[in-house]
């Protein structure tokens, strides 16, 4: 049978069956989530500017439930990314920041290849955490979002990520860091409006170190060709409220209560500056301000940053449940590379010594060879015959002869004709009152002397020089 000869072969062909086979709820599930992205690209929402936002709630319940992408392939994966984003978006438009931010972190959890879905999805990360004033956070979502676009090569957006990064450190006061990235982008991007972020966060960071000149400077360049643009305008009123020009600083903030475009942030820093400004408003005054504007559905600012501080606290115990599951993970594997490094340790030094084992067999056998060799040539003969004793340059040459060349491995070492004639009636085994008596030393403790010096010039001790003699 074929799926018995091919196993895998027949596992692959099968996906797309299983694919085929998927559930009514799946198919329509992923038909939502394609019409969501035909919006995407148009620049709408789906369930906000077009469509149920009930079918697509349930579009991403329906696949949030799937084994990605163990059985139905990778595909899923990047379509269940998608869903996450699309349903994210919703519920941030909806004024749902934390599930939104749950959306988000599913999506990131989705092992999505798409890495331009990552990117839009690390950015909206990090604008929660921007309104919420986790400015650091946020610097790191955008950072993520950057490497996402790199690796999809998408310069326009990677350059606009890097803008973004620079405004958390705008935000917090980093002037040095701010002006390094801002460069980056100025050698590399020509486009237009990247040139206005580029303005806006400059006069964010001017007016977050205090110099509100410079603020006004650059909120100024941002208003061009008769584009207003509201970020700009709130700038400058808070660079004015900073300088003590109050009546310019209220001018400022009513026009952005006036401006349908300006965002719900900005709102509230004008309603604030108006307050500050203008102290003959009570806040009565203020509350019926604010109601005159449809959009501005709360005057008090905390309720919101409530919301937006849930959301980050659950991106914070996401990223600290990664930490402590790398945490395990390098754990274990130190673990283990402890246990192979003590098993391979064990293993070299078995083979160490079992090398070790065998050459000093394999000495020893050459050795016993060497003793039995000369036993044989020497031993129960008058060596003094055998070997010429008397005669210095014969015995030499008898010596190398019948003892593996002896005397030319002695000669590096400079001995005299009696440490020579020394080594040669030890190495035949002999005791040191039998070689006193043939070297005719009178005195035991002269030989002893004789062996010490002997030793010392072949760089060996005393009770290991036999045993040296007989490695040469």
């Amino acid at each position: 049978m074929f799926y018995k000869k091919q196993p895998i072969l027949f596992l692959l062909c099968l996906i797309p069956v299983i694919q085929a086979c998927a559930p009514r709820s799946i198919r329509e599930a992923q038909l939502v989530v394609a019409e969501a992205d035909s919006l995407w690209y148009n620049g709408k929402i789906y369930g906000f500017d077009y469509g149920d936002s009930a079918t697509l709630a349930q579009a991403y319940a329906t696949l949030s439930r799937l084994p990605f992408p163990l059985i139905l392939g990778e595909g899923w994966g990047d379509v269940y990314a998608h869903a996450c984003y699309h349903y994210g978006r919703l519920l941030r438009k909806k004024d749902n920041p934390a599930d939104a931010m749950q959306a988000f972190i599913n999506a990131t959890h989705s092992r999505t290849r798409d890495y331009h879905i990552l990117g839009r999805v690390y950015s909206n990360m990090g604008s929660i955490c921007h309104l919420a004033g986790e400015y650091a956070l946020a610097y790191d979502m955008y950072e993520r979002s950057a490497g996402m676009f790199l690796k999809n090569r998408d310069t326009i957006n990677y350059y606009y990520a890097l803008n973004d990064m620079a405004f958390e450190l705008a935000e917090q006061g980093m002037k040095d860091e701010t002006f390094a990235i801002l460069k980056k982008i100025e050698e590399k991007s020509t486009d237009f409006e990247m040139l206005i972020k580029i303005y806006e966060t400059k006069a964010v960071l001017f007016r977050t170190i205090g110099q509100n000149d410079s603020a006004i400077y650059y909120a100024d360049k941002m208003q061009h060709d008769g584009v207003i643009y509201p970020s700009g305008i709130i700038i400058k009123a808070q660079a004015y409220d900073n300088l003590g020009q109050k009546n310019s600083a209220l001018s400022l903030a009513k026009q952005i209560l006036a401006d349908s475009s300006s965002s719900y942030q900005d709102k509230f820093n004008a309603l604030y500056i108006i307050q500050h400004c203008d102290s003959s408003l009570c806040p009565k005054n203020i509350s019926e301000l604010a109601s005159q504007r449809e959009d501005i559905r709360y005057y008090e600012y905390e309720p919101q940053r409530e919301k937006l501080l849930q959301a980050v606290q659950l991106l914070e115990q996401d990223l600290h449940k990664r930490i402590e599951w790398f945490k395990w993970v390098l754990i274990i594997m130190l673990i283990l590379c402890g246990i192979g490094t003590i098993v391979l340790s064990k293993n070299w030094l078995a083979q160490k010594h079992h090398t070790y084992t065998m050459l000093k067999e394999l000495a020893n056998e050459r050795a016993d060879n060497r003793k039995e060799s000369i036993k044989n040539h020497i031993e129960g003969r008058d060596f003094r015959q055998v070997l010429h004793w008397n005669n210095y340059s014969a015995m030499k040459n008898d010596v190398n002869l019948y003892m593996g060349g002896l005397i030319q491995k002695l000669e590096p070492y400079n001995l005299n004709e009696v440490q020579v004639r020394f080594c040669v009636l030890t190495l035949m085994n002999l005791s040191l009152r039998r070689i006193a008596k043939e070297l005719n030393y009178s005195y035991p403790s002269a030989i002893k002397t004789l062996k010490k010096r002997t030793s010392d010039k072949l760089g060996t001790r005393p009770q290991e020089l036999k045993e040296f003699l007989f490695r040469l």
